[in-house]
């Protein structure tokens, strides 16, 4: 209890020190902001705030060379006044020193979720400090408001893991878990999500899926590998139908409109869901991208991407170099 109460107190003068140095110097113009996609979100769901730097100082800075360059603390909100500081969990993921030229501007992704302890439902606010070392100072930015509120539960099913992801001391006892589809409020939007919980309901992974219109009800289905499929309209004639696997990865997403038919989930012989009707539309949302979307017949189960939740990445000059190696090595294995 002790040093739970120290280490609040410690956030607390980090934070005030931090201000008070940002603000001496303030003539360097560094200036940080912190900026999420929405502001409600669910427990446990990816909560990734984007931190922009902006260099304006007339000088070229290195920044991320130690590990404590960057810094975030977490207060609740109660009635619109401040409330404790939120317990922390572990540091932000390190990344790779860059330099960030002056009147450039660097974007860093951190998801928050594993950060620290955001479980209730209630008002926080963030704020980020960034250590400068070329001015000795850290600067830290505005506070950023967002909400976690309650979803309801539209389906669960139980589910055995398959041997090949099973942990090693199962014995070939089947593991059991168990998919959730979650909808929650946001503004005028109703999110939609699929958690994947141990057989407890322990969380293990909350997957944000897309946003439902009024009259849409998700279709979901599994296949022999325990793959979650689930399709749901999004327009009044385009559905969008993603697969999550047992471990909680989004690995596929395509989108359908109805053409002579509506687009639906049909089981074949060998226990694949196949999209029967309607005609696929290419986006730039497609997981796999569209010119790499393959599922071949030889192919025991379906063909994993990459999770779409990246804890963190380099600086923004950084991040389209990262997608066009990730679009060339598409191509490369569809060549193959």
């Amino acid at each position: 209890m002790g040093s739970s109460l120290q280490c609040v107190i410690m956030k607390k003068l980090v934070l005030i020190v931090a201000v008070f140095l940002a603000a001496v110097a303030a003539p360097a113009q560094v200036k940080v902001d912190v900026q999420f996609d929405g502001e409600q979100y669910i427990a446990n769901e990816p909560l990734i705030a984007r931190v922009r730097i902006i260099n304006d100082s007339g000088v070229t800075l290195r920044l991320a060379e130690t590990p404590d360059w960057l810094d975030f603390a977490v207060k609740t909100k109660v009635n619109g006044h401040e409330g404790p500081y939120v317990r922390p969990l572990r540091a932000p993921q390190p990344i790779d020193p860059f330099s960030l030229e002056s009147s450039k501007t660097a974007t860093i992704r951190m998801d928050l979720s594993p950060m620290f302890k955001i479980n209730d439902v209630a008002e926080y606010q963030v704020v980020a400090t960034v250590k400068v070392p070329a001015f000795t100072a850290s600067y830290a930015s505005p506070g950023r408001t967002f909400f976690i509120v309650t979803g309801s539960r539209m389906w669960e099913r139980s589910f055995g893991v398959p041997a090949a992801i099973a942990p090693p001391d199962a014995n070939g006892v089947p593991l059991m878990r168990k998919y959730m589809l979650i909808q929650a409020l946001s503004g005028k939007e109703t999110k939609f999500y699929v958690r994947v919980t141990d057989a407890q309901e322990n969380n293990l992974k909350v997957i944000p899926v897309g946003n439902l219109i009024s009259f849409s009800r998700p279709e979901p289905q599994l296949d022999k590998w325990s793959n979650l499929h689930v399709m749901y309209q999004t327009g009044s004639k385009s559905f969008v139908y993603s697969i999550v696997n047992p471990e909680g990865l989004l690995i596929a997403r395509e989108t359908y409109d109805i053409a002579d038919t509506r687009p639906a989930m049909v089981p074949n012989d060998e226990g694949r869901i196949v999209i029967r009707g309607g005609k696929r539309r290419p986006t730039v949302d497609d997981i796999p991208p569209y010119e790499a979307a393959q599922l071949p017949d030889e192919t025991s189960r379906p063909i994993a991407a990459s999770a779409t939740n990246t804890p963190a990445t380099n600086a923004t000059s950084k991040a389209s170099t990262k997608k066009q190696a990730s679009t060339a090595d598409a191509k490369d294995k569809k060549k193959r």
